[in-house]
């Protein structure tokens, strides 16, 4: 997966002057996508399936932006003019709500907010994730997967986060579809 987020950057910059920067954008989202595949998978192996959701929610989040300012000039245009005031991160929070990055109408992009849905529900403060800090016992664990629940967890989870990743390159198809032979 890391080699493939890899090729896909370099990919896109060796056609350098075809691409606009709606596009050049989300080369640089992808880039990320990738930071948090690594990321997502360091909390894993640290037995922290928490912190792994959470990365790995971001990585979805940010596919689905890089596919909105490619399909769509005026996310691309409040994207760009993001400069981290009041005013444009509100335009920013407004333009990317779940419902326009993760469209019903687009299967590929609908089953990625499944996936989002699911990462968001076990990444966030709720009793889901408290009672994962307990396991069976009532003694508290900085790790949210238990040794006991280890040899059926730690796989599961981390084949859940290579779908969500292939998922996320698959989505890149249609990023990036333009600049494709």
């Amino acid at each position: 997966l890391d080699e493939t987020y890899a090729l896909l950057h370099r990919g896109v910059h060796e056609v350098g002057e075809e691409t606009n920067q709606a596009q050049q954008y989300a080369s640089a989202l992808y880039a990320v996508c990738r930071t948090h595949l690594m990321l997502g998978f360091i909390a894993l192996m640290r037995l922290h399936s928490r912190a792994s959701f959470q990365e790995t929610r971001t990585a979805l989040e940010a596919a689905g932006i890089a596919c909105a300012i490619t399909r769509d000039s005026k996310s691309a245009e409040i994207f760009a003019a993001d400069d981290g005031t009041e005013a444009r991160r509100r335009d920013v929070r407004k333009q990317f709500k779940t419902d326009v990055i993760f469209p019903s109408d687009d299967p590929l992009l609908a089953g990625l907010k499944e996936q989002w849905d699911l990462a968001a529900q076990l990444s966030h403060t709720n009793a889901v994730t408290l009672k994962r800090h307990f396991g069976s016992g009532i003694e508290f664990s900085c790790q949210d997967i238990s040794r006991d629940a280890l040899s059926t967890t730690l796989p599961k989870q981390f084949m859940w986060q290579c779908h969500a990743h292939v998922g996320i390159l698959v989505a890149a198809d249609r990023a990036f579809e333009s600049l494709l032979p």
